[in-house]
Order: C-alpha cells, then sequence, then structure tokens
C-alpha cells in the first residue's frame, strides 16, 4: 500500500458543471517562515470575495488555491472516517509545522460533515469556536475551520459549484 498522499486540485481544477460528487475543502496552506509563519503569500493579491445572489460574502476564494476532496483514500483503515494530518499517511494531508501529524477526524453521515479535533497540539477551531478534544462538530456549507494555523472553508458539492459558477463569470 502506497503512502503518498494523491495529488492536490487547484480550485481551478474542479468541474463548474454540477458533477462534483464531496464536499470539498479549500484554502492555501501559508509558507513556513523561520521563527514564525504567515498568512501573507503571493495569492493574496488575486483573491476574490465571491457574493451570493443576495449580494453577501459566499466566500473568500483564489483559483489557484488548494481545493481537497473530503473522501477517504483507498485502502485505509478506519473506513468512515477521513483523517486529516501532517502526515502522509493521512486522507488528507495539509503539510505545515502548525499541523499534528494526526490532526482531526471528519466524519461524513449523510449530507452531514462533522469534525473532531485528535487532541492535537494546536487545536481545531470551527468558525471561531475550539472544537474539544473528541467532541464532534457539525459543518456547514461555508463553514470556516482551522487546523494549527492552517484555515480552510468547507462547501458542499452544490454550494462549491455554485461558487465556481460565480468566481468564473466574467
Amino acid at each position: 500500500m502506497s503512502t503518498a498522499p494523491a495529488s492536490i486540485p487547484r480550485v481551478s481544477d474542479l468541474p463548474a458543471d454540477g458533477s462534483l460528487s464531496h464536499w470539498v475543502m479549500v484554502g492555501q496552506v501559508p509558507e513556513e517562515v523561520e521563527d514564525a509563519w504567515s498568512y501573507r503569500t503571493g495569492a493574496v493579491k488575486t483573491v476574490r470575495a465571491v457574493r451570493a445572489a443576495t449580494g453577501e460574502v459566499d466566500a473568500l476564494i483564489d483559483e489557484g488555491w488548494n481545493a481537497w476532496p473530503l473522501v477517504k483514500r483507498a485502502g485505509q483503515a478506519f473506513s468512515g472516517t477521513i483523517l486529516l494530518g501532517r502526515a502522509a499517511t493521512n486522507d488528507i494531508c495539509v503539510a505545515h509545522s502548525s499541523v499534528s501529524k494526526l490532526h482531526a477526524r471528519l466524519r461524513i453521515n449523510g449530507a452531514e460533515v462533522l469534525v473532531s479535533d485528535a487532541s492535537s497540539s494546536n487545536g481545531t477551531i470551527v468558525n471561531g469556536d475550539t472544537v474539544g478534544a473528541g467532541a464532534e462538530v457539525a459543518l456547514e456549507s461555508g463553514d470556516l475551520v482551522r487546523f494549527g494555523a492552517c484555515v480552510f472553508q468547507v462547501f458542499s458539492p452544490a454550494h462549491m459549484t455554485a461558487v465556481l459558477e460565480r468566481l468564473r463569470e466574467p
């Protein structure tokens, strides 16, 4: 069994034709800076605020950011749980020093996604609220989730398709 993580698609690689079938976590891992970390990278200049039909901000997104599909890798243990962490053996590998080797667990329960912290060193935060170790928090499409210093936005397939359509409008 190979432990190398699958290549991570960019937002621009995602289909905007309604064929997306999995929840997606979108964001950018901050560059490692010696003795510190920073959210500021070259991509910040191109981030767009994508607005819903109501005019409210629906997503802060860049087509060059990564999009992690919330899916279980073939051959991995714990069939009902998606493991997220810095180690390449996880289903979702977020390569940043602030992310623990096994940082969090995600569980798909029908149309619902639940996240729990795996007793990580730097915590898991959903929309500003800390997730206690072992406690499960239901995620809604558009929620902001922070693993250590890495902040992501999660989207249901339908919501991500709508965001992509608006993002790609001229």
